[in-house]
C-alpha cells in the first residue's frame, strides 16, 4: 500500500514538473541587452526625466498586471542614473540626454521572447521581442547560455547578428513617441 501511495505521489510531483517545464515556467531567463534606447517625444526632445518617476522606461514578462514603480525601488546614481530590475539609464554627453538599457525576458524552451515597455504611464503597447537560440550545453557558471539574433521594437527590426537578416548593430534606437500613442522608431547607425 505504501509502494502505491508512493508511485501515485511520485508520478503527480513528475506531471506537474513536466507541465511547468514545457509552460516555461522553469525555464525563464533575462538576458542583458546592449542596446542604448532614447526616448523621444513628438517635438524630437528626451522624453526622460530623473525626477520624474513615471518616466523611467521599464520592462515587464506580462502586459498585464504591472504596477507602478515606487520612489523606493528605484535607485539613483549621482543624479544621473538610475537602476530597476535590469533597467537602467545614463546620461550621454553625445546626445545630450538619457540613454535607457534594458534586460529581455525568454524561456530556454522557445526561440522567442516578448518584453513588454512602459514609459509615462503607457500601458505597455510596446513590445520588445527577441528571437534566439539555447543551450544548456557548454555553459560555465550558468543553467543555460542564449545567443540572441534578432531583436524587434514594436516590430521594427532593431537588431541582427546576420545569422536570419542582414547584420545591423545600431549606435541608439530612437523610440519616438506620438500623441495618438503610435511609435516611430529611428536608427543611428
Amino acid at each position: 500500500m505504501k509502494k502505491i501511495s508512493l508511485l501515485v505521489l511520485v508520478s503527480i510531483l513528475m506531471t506537474s514538473c513536466l507541465k511547468e517545464s514545457e509552460s516555461g515556467k522553469e525555464s525563464e531567463f533575462l538576458v542583458n541587452c546592449h542596446l542604448k534606447f532614447v526616448f523621444l517625444n513628438e517635438k524630437g526632445e528626451n522624453m526622460i526625466d530623473v525626477d520624474d518617476i513615471k518616466s523611467l522606461p521599464v520592462t515587464h514578462q506580462s502586459d498585464k498586471n504591472f504596477q507602478e514603480l515606487k520612489k523606493e525601488e528605484i535607485r539613483l546614481f549621482k543624479g544621473k542614473e538610475y537602476y530597476y530590475r535590469m533597467n537602467r539609464i545614463n546620461y550621454d554627453e553625445k546626445i545630450k540626454g538619457y540613454c535607457w538599457y534594458t534586460g529581455l525576458f525568454g524561456f530556454d524552451n522557445a526561440k522567442e521572447g516578448k518584453t513588454f515597455v512602459y514609459i509615462n504611464g503607457a500601458d505597455g503597447d510596446d513590445v520588445i521581442t527577441m528571437k534566439f537560440t539555447s543551450s544548456h550545453e557548454g555553459c560555465i557558471g550558468a543553467y543555460y547560455c542564449s545567443d540572441t539574433h534578432e531583436i524587434y521594437y514594436n516590430n521594427t527590426l532593431i537588431y541582427s547578428d546576420g545569422k536570419y537578416s542582414e547584420k545591423l548593430d545600431p549606435k541608439y534606437v530612437y523610440i519616438k513617441k506620438k500623441k495618438d500613442n503610435s511609435t516611430e522608431v529611428i536608427l543611428e547607425k
